[in-house]
């Protein structure tokens, strides 16, 4: 409550399965390199990072994935959020990510963290030249029969790759 069947529903961190998925479905089409060890720096050629580091350079694809990026964001609920506001208010949510120190090596332990989540979704944005909302409804809500799928977005237009995306629970069922 207060919701009905027919209405959308957010999925909340669900939304991390379908941008993983995205990101299957991208590499399946060519859109990504099939390489899940590629730097994930390489993935954004337009931004540069603040702080390099030998641990940043050697950040993957794979290690975004696993959730294990070593990244500082400090935007889950053993940090009460405090990071999530963070990439919330900024300008560039990419660029905030890739400024962010490092905590860990890269590949070495998991920490969940949102903001590596929402990476992705920038990914597929740059690699498919749309939205992970415009790519979903191609290549994966229309062939399911999901429509009307609502996704909220950072200032940059890039939907929130972690949490936002409102689906009906028939759509759910289906994805």
């Amino acid at each position: 409550a207060p919701y009905n069947p027919w209405e959308n529903h957010i999925i909340y961190s669900c939304t991390k399965s379908v941008v993983s998925t995205l990101i299957g479905i991208a590499i399946d089409e060519g859109y990504i390199d099939a390489d899940l060890d590629q730097s994930v720096l390489g993935l954004f050629p337009d931004w540069t990072a603040k702080n390099p580091s030998a641990w940043k350079s050697d950040m993957t694809l794979r290690d975004l994935l696993m959730m294990s990026a070593g990244l500082e964001a400090r935007d889950s609920y053993l940090y009460e959020w405090e990071g999530l506001d963070g990439l919330h208010e900024a300008r560039d949510a990419i660029q905030y990510m890739l400024d962010l120190e490092m905590d860990f090596e890269p590949g070495s332990r998991f920490e969940y963290t949102n903001g590596v989540s929402h990476l992705l979704s920038c990914i597929i944005a740059e690699t498919t030249g749309m939205s992970a909302l415009e790519f979903a409804e191609e290549q994966l809500f229309e062939p399911l029969g999901i429509t009307g799928a609502v996704w909220s977005a950072d200032t940059q237009g890039h939907n929130w790759g972690y949490s936002g995306l409102r689906i009906t629970p028939h759509g759910m069922a289906k994805f």
